[in-house]
């Protein structure tokens, strides 16, 4: 059941980051990274567990071993039975508390993860609460010369030096190239408009 929360978690944590600002992609991703490091832990935690079976295979032909040596001294099959129910009482012992630590760990790796998505996810809801609304696009208009040239934006440009040294003005070129607001970067294709 894990296994498949992991992935579904993380979908839907690299789906919000994407929605909101880099603050909250910086979280997002270090909840991925947590989960990425919950879920090795998890394969180190189940490599452990073969180990054991591995060692507890091991100890049933120490048993076998034991069982075969003590036949061939005539040993009393009552005390052979109580060697038996022995080893088989202290290999049981040892597996309950192996898994009942590992099962310790990785409850307490889950809450961890819990309480830190927890908190994620409510810095997000207070964070896009916060958020301004967004506001209806911008609307652009064909008022504007038709005449003009092209232009390559440098670094240090800006429209309204690029309107002024060109005898054009700001709202013509926001028109023609569809800019809101004013940001042009350098290397940036405009089309100036210019009075005929």
């Amino acid at each position: 059941m894990f296994r498949s929360f992991v992935p579904l978690l993380a979908l839907f944590l690299a789906s919000l980051a994407q929605a909101q600002p880099n603050s909250l992609t910086v979280r997002v991703a270090n909840l991925e990274q947590d989960i990425r490091i919950l879920s090795q832990t998890v394969g180190s935690l189940r490599l452990e567990l073969e180990a054991m079976a591995r060692e507890n295979n091991s100890l049933r032909a120490t048993v076998s071993e034991e069982v075969a040596s003590s036949a061939s001294q005539n040993v009393t099959l009552t005390q052979l039975n109580s060697r038996l129910t022995g080893l088989v009482a202290d290999l049981e012992a040892s597996l309950a508390s192996n898994q009942r630590s590992t099962l310790e760990e990785v409850g307490s790796q889950i809450d961890d993860l819990a309480a830190q998505t927890q908190k994620a996810l409510l810095a997000m809801s207070k964070s896009v609460a916060a958020a301004p609304e967004l506001t209806t696009a911008p609307r652009f208009n064909n008022n504007f010369p038709k005449a003009g040239i092209s232009y390559t934006v440098k670094s240090g440009d800006s429209l309204g030096k690029i309107a002024r040294e060109n005898a054009s003005k700001i709202e013509w070129i926001q028109n023609a190239n569809k800019i809101a607001g004013e940001l042009i970067y350098p290397g940036q294709q405009i089309f100036i408009p210019q009075q005929d």
